[in-house]
């Protein structure tokens, strides 16, 4: 039995919830193809990225960029979408997109276990951002004593995440540059293609080696 097929108009409009790295690029590809997009923070934008201390992207003009709103009502659909946006401090919104992408972003969440990412010296990529915005060139400290040598442990938590990656190449490089440190970073497998890792690294000035 054949299936049925039916094409549905679509306005060049999409909505994109969450105003972090993933719907930041979302919108920026969206942007670039000609759609109109209304990009929705309900905090400041960048999210996660906000733990960065390095940070490229940045929204592209075309985007309508709503912070501090919540999506408060939804209903229709695909095609035909009504969304009612609550923005703080201003009146209530109303949009009608083809298309909502949801990029509502995570939580890092550190269990308490007897392994090897219970030891205090093992730290997440967040909080490695944070040791490197706090700390003052020439040596790196943690818990009272000189970082020499780091190793970057990739694909335990996120398999799929080139995000890691690309942070823990950026992270690589300043430990390397600024504190004179010794660096590996062991991955099953990079999530960056090829011609990504060479363009990073290229535009960097600097070469990471990975295992």
């Amino acid at each position: 039995m054949a299936i049925e097929t039916q094409s549905i108009p679509l306005k060049p409009e999409v909505l994109v919830l969450g105003g972090g790295i993933v719907g930041i690029s979302i919108s920026q590809s969206l942007a670039q193809a000609g759609m109109h997009v209304t990009l929705l923070e309900r905090e400041d934008l960048g999210g996660k990225a906000l733990e960065l201390r390095t940070f490229y992207n940045r929204p592209d003009p075309n985007i309508t960029l709503l912070t501090r709103a919540e999506l408060k009502a939804l209903e229709g659909h695909i095609g035909q979408f009504r969304a009612k946006i609550r923005v703080q401090d201003g009146p209530e919104k109303i949009l009608s997109p083809s298309v909502i992408v949801v990029a509502t972003g995570y939580a890092t969440k550190r269990e308490r276990t007897k392994d090897l990412y219970s030891h205090r010296r093992v730290v997440s990529l967040s909080e490695m951002e944070k040791l490197l915005s706090m700390t003052k060139q020439p040596f790196l400290h943690c818990e009272g004593k000189t970082v020499e040598m780091v190793t970057f442990l990739l694909d335990q938590a996120n398999e799929d995440s080139k995000i890691d990656s690309i942070n823990a190449i950026k992270q690589s490089l300043l430990l390397q540059e600024q504190f004179g440190c010794q660096v590996m970073i062991l991955c099953k497998m990079s999530r960056l293609l090829p011609m990504e890792w060479s363009a990073f690294i290229v535009r960097q000035g600097r070469k990471v080696s990975s295992s």
